[in-house]
Formats: C-alpha cells, structure tokens, sequence
C-alpha cells in the first residue's frame, strides 16, 4: 500500500500522538499557560526544560506594553546574571536566590549547563483570556472543522491546531504574512485555494479548513509520523525531515530534547506539545455543558485561594477552570480569591471526603475577606503628598511606582497604582471596581441587548470623561493596537455599560503566544520536503529543476570547477538525489542559499499562481512507465512537484513493478 492510502491505517496504532517524558513535561507548560495564566502575567523560564520556571512574573495592568516589555527584559537580565554569577562560583557561597534556582536544576548542576542556561531565559505571556475567548469562537466553527478534517480522514485532535495559530480566529494576520484561522503563509495557501490582491481564500474557514487538511495529510503520507507531522505544520516538511536524518530518529521526544539544527528554534521544538495542551484544555471547554456525572459539588464558605485548592486535592489548575468556566482569569491566577459563600465544582476523582478535606483547608488557608484590587483613582482634590502621608508611605515610593516625575502632575480620573500595602487603608468607594471587565453580552446581569456588531461589553468606570477609562479597559482587556485612533465621544455615569464596536477591535496578533515565527523565510517553502540548506561538508542535495549552471551562477565559479572538484565527467548531468559538493570562495554559505531559495520560491509561485492541488491519487508502477513521461504527459506536472509528493524516491535507479507513487491532482485557477 502506498504512502498516502495509508493514512487511513493510523487509527489502529495504539497512540498516534505520543507523549515521551521530555514531551509531557513541556505539554504541562503549555496547558499552564494556555489555562491558568493570562496575558498580564507570564513565566519566566528555561527554553530547552519546560519545568524549569524560575517565577511567575505578574505585570502591571495599568502599563502600557512597552513598560510592561522594559520589566519583563528587566528580570531576564536578572536571572542570566544570577546563572552566570553562579557558573563561577561555589554552591557554598550561593545566595538564598541562587539556592532556590539551584534547587530547581538539581543539587549536582555543573557549571557548564548553568552557563548554557543564563543564554536560555526566556518568558512566556500567558494566554488564558485569549484560549478561552477562542473557546467561545470554536464553538461557531468546532462542527464544520472536525467535519472537514472527518471527510479527510485525519484526527479529530488536529482540531486544536488552530487554537495555537490564531486562537479561532479567522480574520487573523500576523506579521509574518499568514493568514486565516489556521495561518497559512501565502506561498503554501496558494497550493490550494487562491490568495492575491483580488481574492484571499485563507480568510474562507471552509477553503481555508480544506486546505490545511491537505497539507496535514501530505506531511502525514511524507513523514508517516502524527507528532512529526504537526511539527511540520510549524517548521515545514525540509526542517523535519532534516532533523530526522540528523539527529537519527523520528522520536519526537529525541528531536525536540537534543536536536540542535539550525532553525529548529523554541517554536518548532514546542509545536506539537502545544497542540496537545490546547487538546487537553480545549477538550471539554468546547464539547457542551457539563454533566452531573463528570464533578462532585462543594461549598466554599471562606475565600481561598485556587492554587490552595489545586495542591490539597493534587489537581491541575486547568482541570478546575474547565469544571469552572464562570470564573474569569484572575481567580486563576492568584490575582482574586475564589469567592466565598458559592459552590465550586471538582473531579469526581477527588473522592467523597472532598468536603471535609476543603473544611480543614479553609480553617488552615480560608480568608474572611476578598482580595482589593491594586488600584486608585484619583478624586478631585487628591495630592500625591497628602495620599502618602494619609497611607504611611513615602512620596517618593508612590511617584516612583507609578513613574511620575512631579507629585503636582496628576489629574482626577486618573489610576494610580498602588503598592500591595496601601491598598487596606483606602476607602471602599475609592478602590478601582471591575465588576464588570469580562461580562459577556449573554449573561443575564445586568440586561442589556447588544447588537451583532458589537463584541463585547465593559465596565465604564468614570463619572465624566468616559472615553478615557474606555481606552484603558479596551486596550487591556481585548488587546486592541492602540487608543490613540479612537473618537468615541461618550458620557456615562459610574459602573454604566457601554458596547464596544467590533470595528474598533484590532487583528490579535501572535507576537506574544508560541509561533511568531521568525525563521526568516522557510515558511514560504512549508509544504515542500526539499533540503535547500547546505550541509557542514559544504555539500548539498540536487533538488529538481536545478543545473550545474545555476549552481556556477549562484556560487561566482565556473562549471569547469565544479565538475573538477565533484569527478564529475563532461557532459554528464546532476542527478536529483545525489550529493553534490560545493566551493564557497567567491560567494558566502548563506548567501548562496538565499539565492537558491529564491529560485524555487519563484518557480513555485508561478506555477501555483496558475494551478492549484485538489487531491491525491496513488499510481502503481507498470512495465514501460517512466518517471519524467509520467508527470510531464500522463498528468500534467512538473518533476519538481511530483518529487515533492515522493521526497525519497530515487531517480537515478529503476524502480520495482506496482511501486506506488503518490500524485497530486492539479486543477486550473479561474484566474
């Protein structure tokens, strides 16, 4: 049976998407992020062992995204001079920090790997108000994905792909240039569908859905390995092919633990655990309403918090915001308590003395009153001297805290942050109310008919000169690209609601979640297996269409040369496949790859401006049949294509009766 027919085989293997430790462990990572943490918050972490998490950095909500970056870059300076600091010098002279970054490593760390890890720091925004307000955009298009990818053959977990691409979201375009739910660069989308200045297909869910499963299914029949097949998606098919071969294994957990080719970054490494993560948690969150029999309900009677409840019952945090979707974010994430006096829904595998081990929780960890927001805003007649003094703090800490450079400068209105032991002393009406910062336009309280075109309602929290706060929550809360655009002229009173247009709304970029893809352009070549890259030998493989010319041409030499260095006799051809040695004297290793690059992506993109593959077809070898007859007359494409559907196939010897060779269908663009 060929390549492709055998996709169908892979619902007999025991687990097609494999979990090794080195996987899970970095899975975990990601169901935190995607479930526990949100975007005002992340980890800070070590980018090659996932559960290595040095702190849980919680940003201010009140700063703008290039304050909040200048913190973040702030503490990874920090920990690179901590691991750096502690590569030269003794355990014995650690300070109580560096103890506790050892202790995460491991009492026998050497001084080579803390070094390695001072160049691995890393932070990671938590995504969970984006994942669950993808959650809500899967249910629109769960029913025609999972159909698509039904019709296809191919694994309803391919699902959750597009919760890491574009979190549901279908009008997404990042910066790299892909579009669409599933985010298909231009060059691989038009493969399949039509995308020009006229016509974009990749924003159509359904073309867009029928495309990516094409693509899913070739790197499926090339690799013939689910986890390799989803990194593929992220890396393309030439970057994981050549990790196979390099690293000698098609175990997803060898390549993504000790694989270190070149551009095979944190994202490529980390695609297929996200994958799994966002399965994990989107799993229940999209399937309908729970019933009785998936949870046991308990009573809070005091406020706890869910980390307290997470430990005690041995749980995962995301396992209780899925039984407990009505809660937002920040009782998640320690920035509010669970709130006391309502019922709280867990696992049934928590066992029936659940209520009494919650009873003895609360008497040790309970708390009578609610988190206070960390919040002020400042009244008419407010001095930043008189606050100060009336708080028993300095002047100085509170300008500081808030970067404001003369305490005469404030505005009423305005917020100011305070620091966590000034909140008590305020007066209850002074402190920043957000009751109303997630409410979805469904929920019955308080009423209030939004029309389509609005997305979302929030909270208006000034009593004159509503259009300020609007900005503010709006630009936090929905991750608009700025406020400055706006001219939204509105008066409202304190706690009043106000619909926020969904024009107004930004793209969600992906700069802050796994992908941003920034392995310069292999993403154009996605879905073609071809090794373009040069080997440390100065070697690389003939790829079809190319010559001795263009490799002369692309290199400043003469063929002569090449044929003299590689015994190659005159007037003998390269042939597809085959190694071929080259001399980089006249141009540079990278340079010499851009241009080749270049080559194919624009042979590529001027045939698939004109066509378009809309399926597959298996042909088994007979007597006579002949490789080049075969794509160029019988089906009417070129080598190149047709090696791209076969990336092993060997054309320099014959091939044996009934070897099946995978085709690809092509049809004609209505351009």
């Amino acid at each position: 049976m060929g390549l492709w027919l055998s996709l169908c085989a892979w619902p007999l293997l025991a687990d097609p998407f494999a979990r090794p430790p080195h996987v899970e462990k970095a899975v975990q990572f990601w169901r935190q992020v995607y479930a526990e943490i949100d975007t005002q918050s992340g980890l800070i972490h070590d980018n090659r062992n996932p559960e290595i998490v040095y702190e849980l950095l919680l940003l201010d909500r009140g700063d703008t995204p290039r304050i909040q970056q200048r913190d973040i870059d702030r503490r990874l300076r920090d920990y690179r001079r901590l691991l750096t600091d502690m590569a030269q010098r003794s355990p014995a002279h650690y300070t109580e920090e560096q103890r506790r970054i050892q202790a995460l490593w491991g009492a026998n760390v050497d001084p080579e790997e803390l070094t390695r890890a001072a160049k691995q720091v890393r932070f990671q925004r938590g995504q969970a108000d984006r994942f669950r307000e993808g959650l809500e955009r899967q249910r629109k298009y769960h029913a025609l994905v999972t159909g698509v990818l039904k019709e296809h053959g191919l694994p309803a977990q391919l699902a959750a792909i597009p919760h890491v691409e574009s979190s549901y979201n279908p009008n997404v375009t990042s910066h790299a240039g892909a579009a669409g739910l599933w985010q298909l660069m231009p060059a691989t989308g038009r493969r399949f569908l039509e995308v020009s200045s006229q016509r974009d297909e990749r924003l159509d869910v359904r073309k867009a859905t029928q495309a990516a499963a094409r693509l899913l299914k070739h790197n499926y029949a090339v690799l013939q390995n689910w986890p390799l097949a989803i990194t593929a998606y992220n890396r393309g098919l030439a970057g994981v092919r050549r990790a196979v071969r390099e690293s000698g294994s098609d175990d997803i957990g060898v390549i993504t633990r000790d694989y270190e080719g070149r551009a095979f970054g944190f994202a490529s490494r980390n695609f297929y655990a996200a994958v799994l993560a966002a399965s994990d948690v989107s799993s229940g969150g999209q399937a309908g309403k729970l019933q009785p029999g998936d949870f046991t309900t308990v009573r809070l009677e005091q406020f706890l918090s869910a980390a307290a409840i997470r430990d005690e019952f041995q749980l995962e945090m995301y396992e209780l915001q899925r039984l407990n979707p009505e809660l937002e974010v920040r009782y998640w994430n320690g920035e509010k308590l669970l709130p006391a006096a309502r019922n709280l829904r867990l696992p049934l595998k928590v066992g029936n003395g659940a209520l009494a081990a919650l009873r003895s929780l609360e008497a040790l960890e309970g708390q009578a009153e609610q988190l206070t927001d960390r919040y002020y805003r400042i009244q008419k007649g407010d001095k930043l001297a008189l606050l100060a003094n009336k708080l028993d703090t300095q002047l100085q800490d509170l300008m500081d805290i808030n970067r404001v450079r003369s305490s005469h400068r404030i505005m009423a209105g305005n917020i100011l942050r305070l620091p966590a032991a000034m909140v008590a002393g305020l007066p209850a009406n002074a402190q920043v109310s957000r009751q109303y910062a997630n409410l979805n336009p469904q929920e019955s309280a308080p009423a209030q008919q939004v029309e389509n075109d609005f997305a979302l309602v929030y909270g208006v929290l000034r009593d004159n000169g509503a259009e300020r706060d609007l900005h503010r929550y709006a630009f936090e809360a929905m991750g608009l690209a700025s406020p400055s655009p706006w001219d939204l002229r509105v008066a409202a009173s304190i706690d009043s609601l106000l619909a926020v247009p969904q024009a107004l709304r930004a793209p969600d970029h992906r700069d802050n979640q796994l992908l941003a893809y920034n392995e310069f352009d292999h993403a154009q070549l996605n879905a073609d297996p071809a090794d373009y890259l040069v080997a440390d030998d100065h070697s690389i493989e003939i790829q079809a269409g190319e010559t001795l010319g263009h490799y002369a041409h692309w290199l400043g030499v003469s063929s002569g040369h090449l044929r003299k260095l590689n015994g190659l006799a005159y007037r003998k051809s390269v042939v597809i496949g085959k190694r071929f040695k080259l001399d980089f004297s006249e141009v540079g290793r990278e340079q010499f790859e851009t241009a080749r690059r270049e080559y194919h992506q624009a042979m590529q993109a001027g045939y698939f401006a004109r066509h378009r593959i809309a399926g597959v077809h298996t042909h088994a070898l007979s007597t006579g049949d002949n490789l080049w007859e075969l794509a160029t007359s019988e089906y009417s494409i070129p080598i190149w294509l047709l090696r791209q559907y076969n990336p092993d196939l060997d054309f320099s010897s014959v091939l044996p009766l009934k070897y099946e060779l995978n085709i690809p269908l092509v049809e004609q663009k209505n351009t």
